[in-house]
């Protein structure tokens, strides 16, 4: 199916919305780019997550235009895992993503086709401050009925904003950590030594020395090779070693900060410093209510703007808890009378039993003397002659 043909656009191109020079800071070695966020370890594994979670948890469309179908499949090139995590990609790093919604000749959504952040910009109409519509780079002109467009709100109304330089400081932070302890690495580990010696020395003498002992200690094996003194001379350390430094504790605070950003338990991350077993169903709760339930309801308010769709994903996989927390709850829940064993059973996906479809109310539940037995405290029985 042609699309410009279905939709009327020109093709032409335009420049604008993420494509414009300057939107972001260009790629530089010291500086965090939208391109190089990827190369932060916490970074990356956040994406990941979210992406991957969203993208396998069961999903349904309740009423609109948006058909199970294309939850399924959105375009002839994607299934739905890849379409949300492509999108929950773009909108991590540059705070917009986009799909065009394709249309037969009925006004039916048949396919859903995926946009790279850098193709679309917004165009504001002339003369009308409150309208715009969007420019694709190859298909021109588009009304926003006819495209998704999920954002992170920013300082533009209509146009999201990228988390990567809202939280720049705290990214280079990371960066420079991580090119400092690269940096120490690639010495033995000694940090900045000075070497001193009792006799004046010119600095012809000085540069040699330096020279020299940059190329036999300064590489990964330099610990291996000694330092050997003559005349006199000493060698001590004045620069910090990365235990020093605290670098460990200062890449946990960096982890920490990527957290905040996404809203994801540090824990997630690898950082298991205060993770344990007891707070582990904690953490997965406040992960599926404060950063997935977040995600979710971006993309799927845009669904039900443009397509009169709500989307409901099915979170109980990720909240079920051990085998041995479930069958505790819906043990008392069959002793309470709000279950039968047969329903207990189907969720653990077991098959059912001939004897389980009654409920049943455990003694504990019940009010002294209901059902012609007092389950409170016996009367003391006289003693018998």
């Amino acid at each position: 199916m042609d699309l410009r043909k279905l939709f009327g656009w020109t093709n032409q191109s335009t420049l604008g919305g993420t494509a414009e020079p300057g939107w972001f800071p260009p790629p530089k070695r010291d500086f965090v780019s939208i391109e190089t966020a990827e190369q932060n370890m916490g970074i990356y594994r956040a994406i990941k997550l979210i992406g991957g979670d969203i993208g396998r948890l069961p999903v349904t469309a309740d009423g609109g235009e948006l058909n199970e179908d294309l939850l399924n499949q959105p375009n002839d090139k994607e299934t739905w895992w890849n379409f949300t995590n492509k999108h929950l990609r773009y909108l991590m790093l540059y705070g917009n993503s986009f799909a065009l919604i394709s249309r037969n000749g009925y006004g039916q959504a048949v396919g859903l086709i995926s946009c790279t952040p850098g193709e679309v910009s917004q165009i504001q109409l002339e003369g009308d401050p409150g309208n715009f519509v969007y420019r694709h780079s190859i298909y021109g002109a588009v009304q926003p009925e006819d495209i998704l467009h999920w954002r992170i709100q920013g300082e533009r109304p209509f146009w999201g904003t990228s988390p990567i330089i809202e939280a720049a400081n705290a990214l280079n932070l990371a960066l420079t950590q991580e090119e400092a302890g690269s940096s120490m690495y690639k010495t033995p580990g000694l940090g900045k030594v000075a070497i001193e010696s009792p006799e004046a020395i010119g600095p012809e003498m000085v540069a040699k020395l330096q020279s020299a002992f940059a190329s036999k200690h300064g590489g990964k094996d330099g610990h291996l090779t000694p330092i050997i003194t003559q005349g006199g001379m000493t060698v001590s350390q004045v620069g910090q070693s990365l235990s020093d430094s605290e670098w460990i504790t200062a890449r946990r605070f960096s982890i920490t900060e990527i957290s905040r950003l996404y809203s994801i338990p540090p824990a997630f991350l690898y950082d298991l410093d205060k993770s344990t077993l007891e707070n582990s169903a904690a953490q997965m709760k406040s992960y599926v209510s404060t950063c997935l339930s977040h995600w979710m309801a971006i993309f799927a308010s845009e669904f039900r703007l443009k397509m009169d769709s709500a989307l409901i994903w099915d979170t109980k996989q990720l909240l079920q808890g051990t085998l041995k927390e479930q069958t505790e709850a819906l043990r008392m829940a069959v002793d309470a009378g709000m279950m039968t064993p047969n329903e207990c059973r189907e969720q653990l996906g077991l098959e059912p039993h001939p004897d389980g479809e009654d409920l049943m109310i455990s003694k504990n539940y019940e009010e002294a003397g209901v059902n012609g037995t007092d389950t409170g405290a016996q009367e003391k029985q006289p003693d018998k002659d």
